[in-house]
């Protein structure tokens, strides 16, 4: 690499140290598949992706939820002509 073009001792000695680097790189590579194949890489990228959507979803429902029950503990909201102050149960259901 660098000695075709420069031509010298400090040339050969650097190209065969990046050579040695990268045959390094190759082997540290190899040795370290196993750790986390591509295909458990896949895997957990998509369930990234699903469980970010879910909790997308899970704030939106909270949301909607917090509005639903400020409206129901609204001191200014009123009950045929009587004014309602609280609410002593407020009841819930999620659906998934």
């Amino acid at each position: 690499m660098l000695m075709t073009v420069l031509k010298g001792d400090l040339a050969v000695s650097q190209s065969k140290k990046l050579i040695k680097l990268f045959k390094q790189m190759k082997d540290y590579i190899i040795q370290r598949q196993h750790v986390l194949p591509t295909t458990e890489l896949l895997a957990l990228t998509t369930q990234t992706q699903n469980n970010t959507e879910e909790i997308r979803q899970i704030k939106q429902q909270v949301n909607d939820l917090t509005f639903v029950i400020n409206d129901f503990t609204d001191k200014n909201i009123k009950d045929g002509g009587k004014q309602v102050s609280s609410i002593s149960r407020v009841e819930v259901t999620v659906i998934y």
